[in-house]
């Protein structure tokens, strides 16, 4: 609970902008941000809004992930039966590495 809380308290003081070496206890820190102590909050009935936010879990964007190199380059080794660590090992070796291209990009010099 005291991780948490002064977590809390670090994040508001962040939002207010106030830095070292100004000092300001954490009940003028709640006075001025207009809240509550995160353990008050913690010790709500469950059905409150403010603990449902506390929960809350945001989802994923619906739909197909985007396309990203990194995604694709790991589909092609895939297909080649390589992992990354393994793509590493064979970029130290070069005529490896360009039979490895080569084998990935047909017909591209």
């Amino acid at each position: 609970m005291i991780k948490l809380s002064s977590f809390h308290n670090s994040c508001l003081r962040r939002i207010c902008k106030i830095f070292w070496p100004v000092i300001i206890s954490n009940d003028n820190l709640c006075r001025q941000t207009h809240s509550k102590d995160i353990i008050i909050i913690l010790r709500i009935p469950q059905d409150s809004i403010p603990k449902t936010a506390l929960r809350w879990t945001p989802r994923r964007n619906r739909g197909r992930p985007k396309t990203t190199w990194r995604r694709t380059i790991t589909i092609e080794l895939a297909q080649e039966n390589l992992t990354w660590s393994s793509a590493e090992m064979v970029a130290k070796d070069r005529q490896e590495w360009k039979n490895l291209i080569a084998a990935l990009c047909p017909g591209v010099r």
